[in-house]
């Protein structure tokens, strides 16, 4: 695989917690909002807006993530899009989708939002008990979207061993519906520390255990790029696959030196990285398909594959070709005496000016001496 070159001054991302008010109470949540203890507060404007400036300057960010709680609870969200979009930066709302509608959709898309990602599994929808049920709601969610047009739009799911066999469904309906479908985000669910709470770690699911469950249902699949361990030395912490898809079908998954071209060739021509490589949804023009099949292998089989697809179905022609990314996210263990952060953290929160990693930041401070 080849590893992502992300770094603290060099990072596609700036993650910006705007809220800490929801209204759901997930289970596990790492920012403790499931705790009785746990008191909302909307951050002021000018500190978000003074955050965002500070992100832009301390990572070179193509992004900004926007989350919470529940972001769009905060009563200037807009204010807040607008804000990334005036200094030419792209923006992405991590929600549980309780509030996206079509109004809200347009609202933000016309501020300047660049997408969604929405969080859709057993762990917040308690009344589901299978992942598959809920891939009706996952394209409800994207039909709302997709009407709007214009926005990039991902799934979130959280794993464990509840859910780990039920994944290959997830991925299954993600690859079908890849005209509305850029991310999914798989996060192994992890038990965070709150003062002498002891957490129960039976029902984590390691990274591999994860891989495994993927590439036994999808053989052809390929994991070709990562972000390794601080701890560790070799030690995975996010783990991606990639692929092109077009008519709900794959056309051939991406391999490690098309990862790391693609990675560098948008470095070299926006002075950042980003996840987002248009102005609107991930695409991959045909142009560009057939001048990389020239001197990227992986990219052979896909023009081969989108070929047949024209002359099966001519009308193929007129549409785009889809870039669609699964993210595999290992967040630390409480099972090792230390913690096993990301290198490069792309998620990393600004905390009295210094970065820290936003998935440990809670139980971090709710640790502290009084």
């Amino acid at each position: 695989m080849y590893r992502l070159p992300y770094s603290k001054n060099d990072n596609p991302n700036g993650w910006i917690e705007v809220t800490s008010h929801c209204n759901m109470r997930c289970e596990g949540c790492y920012k403790g909002i499931d705790r009785t203890d746990c008191i909302p507060v909307h951050e002021p404007i000018e500190k978000i807006k003074s955050d965002i400036l500070s992100l832009k300057n301390i990572r070179n960010c193509g992004i900004i993530t926007i989350t919470g709680g529940e972001a769009i609870m905060h009563p200037d969200i807009e204010e807040i899009v607008s804000f990334v979009h005036s200094n030419k930066l792209k923006s992405l709302i991590h929600t549980n989708g309780l509030f996206v509608n079509e109004k809200t959709c347009t609202r933000l898309k016309n501020a300047g939002l660049s997408g969604f990602i929405i969080r859709i599994d057993i762990h917040n929808r308690l009344n589901y008990k299978n992942e598959s049920e809920l891939n009706a709601l996952r394209k409800k969610y994207a039909d709302i979207v997709h009407k709007v047009g214009g926005l990039q739009l991902g799934f979130t799911c959280v794993v464990t061993k509840n859910n780990l066999i039920q994944i290959p469904n997830v991925v299954q309906w993600f690859q079908q519906n890849n005209a509305y479908t850029d991310y999914l985000v798989l996060i192994l669910k992890r038990e965070f520390s709150f003062d002498s709470y002891t957490p129960d770690v039976s029902k984590e699911v390691e990274v591999t255990e994860l891989a495994h469950t993927l590439k036994n249902a999808f053989p052809d699949m390929l994991f070709s790029s990562y972000l390794g361990s601080q701890s560790s030395n070799i030690g995975y912490k996010w783990v991606q696959t990639a692929w092109f898809a077009i008519n709900g079908k794959t056309l051939g998954y991406v391999d490690a030196k098309t990862v790391e071209f693609s990675t560098a060739l948008g470095h070299f021509r926006n002075k950042t990285y980003s996840y987002i490589s248009g102005k609107e949804r991930n695409k991959l023009p045909v142009m560009q398909l057939i001048a990389g099949s020239l001197f990227l292998p992986a990219l052979k089989p896909v023009l081969k594959r989108y070929v047949a697809e024209i002359l099966k179905k001519p009308s193929t022609a007129l549409q785009s070709i889809n870039h669609q990314v699964i993210n595999i996210v290992n967040p630390p263990s409480s099972r090792t005496s230390y913690t096993d952060y990301c290198d490069g953290c792309p998620d990393a929160v600004l905390h009295n000016g210094k970065l820290v990693p936003s998935c440990t930041l809670e139980s971090f401070l709710k640790n502290q001496p009084k």
